[in-house]
């Protein structure tokens, strides 16, 4: 079977959406990312670019040899030049009055994140002009704001048991100070030996993963802390990089223990109870090039990459198999996966024009998620639960006077 032609038809709809825009600066892109997305990915030139790429396409790749190749992918139906869209209904996710500083005030809704049930999703309310930080949880659309006694708080994970995981900041923006944990109607704070920890996810069990170092002191490695310790394991690997880089952006969990991370810029994946090795990347990637895994759930991961002359600023979603060895690659218009769930369904974002515009990937097709009558400009989706119903994200409301809002689809 030629996977090549598996990869022309599997992104063959993205062809049609539009025409690229020219280099530059996507402000919508740049508020979107937000300051947690900002921090994770690593990509050089391509955080808030939009770049002008040729036609798109994705190549399933078998790894380390393996004998296991990738269903043959149907090409998705067009709609008039456009992606199909998804039966799921889309609904912006309210912000109870006792998030905001008064009545009357318009919150940004940044970090959206869901556990994998899709019955919790967390988010941060910010009123920047009040200097005014709060984390919201809604739990089968019940919203409640978390008693947490620091002002400059952010929220980076939520566990099927409603646990919720999050970092406490000296400003906005700068100086950690700590982690913080909402378990059970109580709000603890996190104490671990070892370096500084920035939070990035927690998982079934309450392992909390992270960035080490993240202030720049030393090296900043991945680390985990143990559901029930106080030690900071720190995860380290020997490798070659071609970048002449070091360091860790992004670093996710899975239920099981596996993390997924960027190491100098390239991905690593630490199986659950053995050491780390590099993921597979494409054979002879220009270089230099970074790829980022940002999300994993069961044998699934997805990322994000570019790669170096002459698609210096092709940014490309990435989705691997960890089980069966194999990979593909989403390469054209910024092509983005943010989140990923058990079956291997990835939702993230394509760029076709100056607007981010939902997709998800299923079965090896990319769809358009739909907004209904909701008016928006970018939208970027962030998790999808383990049964495909639910996704969340976060999405520009008309205009950039107007803070970002969170939206649930349910399908």
């Amino acid at each position: 079977m030629d996977h090549d032609d598996d990869g022309v038809i599997m992104l063959e709809p993205l062809r049609h959406i539009g025409e690229p825009p020219a280099p530059g600066y996507d402000i919508g892109t740049a508020m979107a990312s937000g300051r947690r997305i900002q921090r994770r990915r690593r990509i050089t030139g391509a955080v808030a670019v939009v770049a002008a790429v040729a036609a798109a396409v994705a190549v399933p790749v078998a790894l380390h040899s393996s004998t296991t190749s990738a269903p043959r992918p149907t090409p998705a139906h067009l709609k008039e030049g456009a992606l199909d869209i998804v039966s799921c209904h889309a609904s912006v996710l309210s912000v109870p009055a006792a998030a905001l500083p008064a009545p009357g005030y318009e919150a940004a809704v940044e970090s959206v994140v869901m556990d994998p049930t899709g019955h919790y999703i967390a988010g941060r309310i910010a009123v920047s002009s009040r200097d005014w930080y709060k984390i919201v949880l809604w739990h089968d659309g019940v919203a409640t704001v978390l008693p947490i006694p620091h002002k400059y708080v952010y929220v980076d994970g939520v566990n099927a048991s409603g646990t919720v995981l999050g970092e406490i900041d000296s400003s906005p923006g700068h100086s950690l100070t700590g982690i913080w944990e909402y378990r059970d109607g109580h709000v603890t704070t996190v104490h671990a030996t070892g370096p500084q920890l920035l939070p990035t996810g927690i998982n079934a069990r309450g392992d909390i993963a992270g960035v080490t170092n993240y202030s720049g002191e030393g090296d900043s490695w991945p680390g985990v802390i143990r559901a029930g310790t106080t030690t900071l394991t720190v995860l380290r690997v020997h490798h070659q990089d071609p970048n002449n880089t070091s360091g860790t952006g992004s670093v996710a969990i899975g239920d099981d223990g596996t993390v997924v991370a960027d190491v100098g810029s390239l991905p690593y994946v630490w199986p659950a109870g053995a050491q780390g090795h590099m993921l597979p990347v494409l054979p002879h990637m220009p270089k230099p090039f970074t790829v980022t895994p940002v999300a994993v759930r069961g044998t699934w991961a997805v990322g994000v990459g570019n790669a170096g002359p002459p698609e210096n600023d092709v940014v490309s979603g990435w989705i691997w198999n960890l089980k069966t060895g194999t990979y593909s690659r989403f390469p054209g218009n910024w092509t983005d996966l943010e989140g990923v769930n058990a079956s291997g369904e990835a939702v993230g974002s394509y760029t076709p024009g100056s607007f981010n515009v939902p997709i998800v990937v299923r079965n090896g097709r990319v769809s358009q998620l739909p907004m209904g009558t909701i008016v928006h400009n970018s939208v970027d989706p962030k998790a999808i639960s383990d049964d495909g119903r639910t996704i969340v994200g976060s999405f520009d409301p008309d205009d950039f006077l107007r803070p970002w809002a969170g939206i649930e689809w349910r399908c």
